[in-house]
């Protein structure tokens, strides 16, 4: 039985859907990362599973347990906002009691919660005394400290700076896992998504577009939206000809035809979009069997790898990541799939 599940919940705000039924479940002790643009729906869903927003419809489980019409402070969650919420005025020890009044050996917690979070000994500092990173680990020892059964965190990380946010994030990751407590963790950074979710949770206009691990979202994606948000994607047009075969616009009389793998139904003749992660293919030169002729437009060192822009005679425009440099901006190429390349074949849009 999954510890967190979420069936067909839905919220709007007057004529404007925020969620459309949603719905996913989340094993005990897992990381789910909510993935997405902004207005995505990602922190309402989780403000929705917090209690702060009501459900239109839809129903949420804990445990087995229906939770969906409890007030925040029954349902027994901890939560770390983006802001923090700490108050300047109480120490770091006082911040992370604030919600135990009532609880036995309120102390000893504190000092439990500080301990995890290797902040053991600032309970007397001040909020303005400590560093960005420590306030918030003591946002989250405060999240911790009443021992919730489900953790929720608000792009906990967005106001810290690159080289920061990223030891904190395995600071916290490596925390998780010790604790092995249940969480629910809003960003909308891919990496952030990628390093801290057992599973990604993919967003888009209110609608889950995909649940599933890294590894299944970059090379496996279920819908367009996905292949172009998670990742790099390099897309380029044909027809479906069945049989896994797409048919490449291009200016020669040949037909050019490579294999890729339908992500919906398709019909003979529909126009399709062929979606490669960049390093799935490879630059040849010119007039190499099988291959798509392009122009390099633009090329761009990268330490052990080059990002070459490319542009076909049918007009589309798409990168290609090689070890070799021996190609310029301006000179004709050619582009192949490299050997046991999987691209993802769409429906292209409407125009």
């Amino acid at each position: 039985m999954p510890f967190l599940e979420l069936s067909g919940v839905a919220k709007s705000f007057g004529d404007h859907t925020v969620l459309e039924r949603i719905s996913l479940s989340v094993e005990k002790g897992e990381t789910l990362a909510l993935l997405g643009p902004s207005g995505s729906g990602k922190t309402t869903l989780l403000r929705v599973i917090a209690g702060f927003e009501s459900a239109d419809e839809g129903r949420i489980e804990v445990a087995g347990t229906d939770v969906t019409g409890l007030p925040p402070a029954r349902r027994r969650f901890g939560m770390v906002f983006q802001h923090y919420a700490l108050f300047p005025h109480l120490s770091v020890g006082e911040n992370v009691a604030f919600g135990l009044e009532g609880t036995e050996g309120v102390s000893d917690r504190v000092a439990e919660a500080l301990d995890l979070v290797d902040l053991s000994g600032f309970e007397g500092r001040r909020i303005h005394q400590i560093s960005g990173g420590q306030q918030q680990r003591v946002a989250l020892a405060r999240a911790l400290a009443p021992g919730p059964r489900l953790l929720l965190l608000d792009e906990p990380l967005s106001n810290l700076d690159r080289t920061l946010r990223e030891r904190t994030r395995r600071e916290i990751g490596g925390l998780l896992d010790r604790v092995g407590i249940t969480a629910v963790w809003v960003t909308h950074e891919q990496e952030e998504a990628f390093d801290v979710g057992d599973r990604v949770a993919v967003l888009s206009q209110g609608r889950l577009e995909q649940l599933g691990t890294p590894e299944q979202l970059y090379l496996e994606p279920a819908t367009r939206f996905v292949a172009g948000f998670v990742g790099r994607a390099s897309v380029i047009a044909g027809s479906w000809r069945g049989d896994g075969r797409v048919a490449l616009s291009t200016a020669a009389s040949d037909e050019i035809t490579w294999h890729g793998m339908a992500a919906e139904e398709l019909e003979d003749g529909d126009r399709v979009e062929l979606v490669f992660r960049p390093e799935a293919l490879d630059l040849a030169p010119p007039g190499a069997e099988g291959s798509l002729p392009v122009r390099v437009v633009e090329r761009r060192y990268a330490g052990s790898q080059t990002f070459f822009a490319v542009e076909s005679a049918a007009g589309d425009r798409f990168e290609v990541i090689a070890a070799t440099a021996a190609a310029r901006a301006g000179d004709a190429a050619a582009v192949l799939p490299r050997q046991g390349a999987a691209p993802r074949v769409f429906r292209a849009p409407r125009d």
